[in-house]
């Protein structure tokens, strides 16, 4: 009686409170006005500003409860009204630009307005005039160069932004022409004027303005165009630092030295001139005074030799197919002049290493930069080939000689010369080709800081610890060693001495556990299809203590109704496989691995209570020392708040508010019933797991008989010391029938078995002895698990008082199980789930 008021007492207030709510409704816009400061009602004229001021609104909104006030422009929210006092907003618009110019809405919403369709927001527009004084667009540079032929009429343009639209005033000789309004507030400006002049540029100004007092003046370079010709090209002599003609004969430098050009060209407008090789672009011309440009190539070397183009090009040449560029050719010989013997071309080592097979002819060569020719002297083993001249001064020096021992280096020299008095000298590296192979595999022992031998049994390591690999190879050439998994290369093997490689691998973790290959192969394994690389392979095992997969947080929230059960999982990553401890209420199932090292704990708890939190804890620990600490916070829901929420809408509906709270209920109820169904049926999934059901040879079934208006008892029995399991009880509840003191119905439970005893041992009511509530539950409850018993079948039922429930307060009342068969001796069940 007192539930069903306090609704109803709810119930009014929630009418009440609807019947308050207004739709929003915007009464009055106003801008703040920069002369005055006060804020200024927006009429049917725009408002207007300068450009880099302020949009400073005001709005007055009729609402109740308060309304969410903002600025659009084209459905798009620019700002968000800040509310200052009761049905009052501000909405500001900073650094106004000419762009902003347009129409705006001011928009006042509520909680009603957005989620009911037939109440509409409230909506004010008004427009917005930015000026701004003209300037040039995307441009910062008011000097513009036109150029044409002789006597042709050229139009003189510029794109401007400018609000309102922008007057031009032009100078004498330019015929204005119509100005074209691109956008809002971008306008194109054009002028037509004749070229009178053949070389001349002439200067013309473009005076640009609107009602404000800044003025934009544009200057126009226009002259005539004209094909440029290269008329001059000479080269700087270093010897008297003289500018020299070049003629027919090519320009000669040493190497190390510049290439400095001057070129003279007559072109209209300024040409661009630039140094080319083989149609590559080497240099660009600077240009230094009218007609006059330098070109500078600097560290000239022995390749720079060759031949050159200087090419000047403008904007009649690039535009005109009958029109060339002007081209000069020269040629440029770089020298070895300076006093040095000749040296290896791209390197500075003089030493090189060679391998081939005993017994095999291998080619020693070598290429060197050298003026004149350079001349060669081999060791006495060595048949010289010859000199081979690559370029101008780039030579290829080539030799013969067979492998005659195993696997010892032999030395050959080359001593190379020329005119020069110094002598460049090679060194020759010969060694015969050796298959490389493994020998040891090691690792760095974290304890004793000693290298072990890596055998049949696994490296194991703890979580960010590091992998250290010692291998020994024999090779030659020297091998390159890597660290693979799943044939991708993890890491490389670094050199520490002769055969002896390190391989590191750095913060190691959980997913690093696995099966590893360390490989090492040479120039011999790459080049021959015969020779294979040395593998050699260890296991990897990293451990790391539990935590949670992907999350740092340790509370999981669940929420259920009063009597659900509830499934309470969280997956975890651990290396080894985790040993988990429910507290206490929660039943425990098989933690399920879904990969290497992650796992998923699972328990069952049933909640006892609704409107408060009950919290449970996961203890979750490994052969390591820490432990994972997950706390479950299960909140139980509650109907009436559905029901309420039932009534707030539909107000105006009138007598159809009762209709609605009952079906609404009803519906609640049948949801109730189906997901109570579905966790019966995935409670029986997870307790299959705890025993063989044998159901191939026998035959073995569950009758489950419950009365459709039974409520929930408390077969909690507390019996002289005797304690029962909240788990049995779930059990009992789910599987047979509850009764709390109706009157009528029986249920119970037959477990038809297969021949054979069960070895269930079903713990003895006696004053301070303990049941074993597993075993009781998985015996009385999923049938039969043979211990080799061959006896005959056995009927077991659950038969509690008629017309009366199992009771926590009478340790008379005693529900029994009744065994037949073999089994004659009665059992007190009162701990029975």
């Amino acid at each position: 009686m007192y539930k069903n008021m306090e609704v109803y007492n709810l119930l009014l207030i929630l009418l009440c409170l609807a019947s308050c709510y207004v739709a929003p409704r915007i009464t009055e816009l106003r801008y703040r006005h920069g002369v005055g400061n006060q804020y200024m009602q927006i009429g049917s004229n725009a408002v207007s500003y300068t450009e880099g001021s302020s949009l400073e609104l005001r709005v007055d909104v009729d609402s109740s409860p308060h309304a969410y006030v903002v600025l659009l422009r084209n459905q798009t929210t620019l700002a968000v009204g800040v509310p200052v006092s009761t049905g009052i907003y501000d909405i500001n618009l900073n650094n106004l630009q000419c762009n902003h110019t347009d129409r705006y809405d001011v928009r006042a919403t509520r909680f009603v307005t957005r989620n009911r369709s037939p109440a509409n927001a409230s909506i004010m527009q008004f427009g917005l005039q930015v000026s701004c004084t003209p300037r040039r667009y995307n441009s910062t540079n008011n000097i513009i160069k036109v150029t044409g032929e002789m006597g042709q009429l050229v139009v003189l343009k510029v794109t401007v932004i400018a609000n309102p639209k922008p007057m031009t005033i032009w100078s004498d000789g330019v015929s204005a022409l119509v100005i074209l309004q691109n956008s809002d507030c971008t306008y194109t400006i054009r002028g037509l004027i004749r070229i009178t002049t053949q070389s001349d540029f002439q200067m013309y100004y473009l005076n640009i303005t609107n009602t404000l007092p800044n003025v934009l003046t544009v200057r126009f370079q226009v002259g005539p165009a004209v094909a440029p010709r290269i008329t001059e090209l000479r080269y700087r002599d270093g010897v008297d630092n003289q500018y020299m003609h070049i003629g027919s004969n090519a320009v000669r430098y040493t190497e190390g030295s510049s290439l400095e050009l001057r070129v003279d060209v007559d072109s209209s407008p300024l040409a661009d001139v630039t140094l080319l090789r083989n149609q590559t672009t080497l240099a660009d011309g600077v240009f230094v005074s009218t007609g006059k440009y330098d070109i500078n190539l600097d560290n000239l070397q022995c390749n720079h030799t060759g031949r050159y183009d200087v090419r000047a090009a403008n904007f009649v040449t690039r535009n005109k197919s009958p029109a060339n560029a002007s081209i000069m050719q020269f040629g440029l010989q770089v020298s070895f002049f300076f006093v040095g013997a000749p040296r290896r071309y791209n390197s500075t080592n003089n030493i090189i290493k060679v391998t081939g097979e005993k017994g095999q002819l291998v080619v020693l060569n070598v290429t060197v930069i050298a003026n004149p020719m350079p001349m060669a002297q081999w060791s006495d083993e060595v048949r010289g080939l010859g000199v081979v001249q690559n370029n101008a001064n780039m030579y290829t020096i080539t030799g013969l000689v067979r492998i005659t021992t195993q696997s010892d280096f032999q030395m050959y020299y080359l001593n190379v010369t020329n005119t020069l008095p110094e002598v460049l000298t090679v060194l020759f590296q010969i060694n015969s080709e050796v298959t490389p192979r493994i020998t040891e595999l090691r690792y760095l022992d974290g304890v004793g800081n000693q290298y072990m031998q890596i055998g049949s049994n696994e490296v194991r390591y703890t979580e960010g610890s590091s992998l250290e690999l010692r291998v020994d190879v024999v090779s030659s050439p020297l091998a390159d060693v890597t660290l693979l998994r799943n044939q991708t290369t993890l890491a490389v093997g670094i050199p520490v001495s002769t055969g002896k490689y390190d391989i590191n691998l750095d913060n190691l973790q959980c997913k690093h556990t696995g099966r590893y290959d360390v490989r090492a192969a040479n120039f011999v394994t790459r080049n021959k299809s015969t020779a294979n690389a040395s593998r050699m392979q260890f296991g990897l095992q990293v451990s790391c203590a539990p935590r949670r997969y992907n999350s740092s947080n340790n509370i999981i929230k669940v929420t259920g109704e009063k009597g659900q059960f509830v499934l309470l999982k969280v997956t975890v990553i651990a290396n080894p496989k985790p040993l988990t401890l429910w507290s206490d209420g929660v039943r425990a199932l098989d933690v399920v691995q879904n990969n290497t090292n992650m796992y998923t704990a699972r328990g069952l708890f049933r909640i006892p209570k609704k409107g408060i939190t009950h919290k449970c804890n996961l203890f979750v620990t490994n052969t390591l020392p820490n432990v994972l600490t997950v706390n479950f916070e299960i909140n139980s829901e509650d109907d009436n708040l559905i029901i309420v929420l039932a009534v707030c809408f539909p107000v105006a509906f009138g007598m159809v508010i009762f209709g609605l709270v009952v079906v609404l209920n009803s519906k609640r109820e049948s949801q109730r019933q189906q997901e109570q169904e579905h966790e019966y049926a995935t409670i029986d999934d997870d307790m299959q797991s705890h025993h063989e059901l044998q159901t191939q040879n026998g035959n073995e079934c569950i009758e489950i008989n419950r009365p459709k208006d039974q409520s929930d008892a408390n077969l909690n029995q507390n019996t002289q010391g005797n304690i029962t399991s909240l788990e049995r009880q779930n059990r009992v509840t789910t599987h047979g029938q509850r009764n709390n003191g109706d009157e009528d119905g029986n249920g119970y439970i037959e477990i038809n078995r297969h021949r054979g005893k069960t070895d269930a041992k079903l713990g003895q009511n006696i004053q301070g002895d303990t049941t074993n509530p597993e075993l009781q539950s998985i015996a009385t409850i999923h049938g039969r698990r043979n211990n080799g018993d061959d006896d005959d079948s056995e009927y077991i039922k659950i038969i509690p008082h008629r017309g009366g429930a199992t009771q926590n307060d009478d340790n008379n009342k005693q529900t029994y199980l009744e065994p037949t068969g073999d089994e004659t001796t009665r059992t007190n069940s009162s701990a029975m789930t």
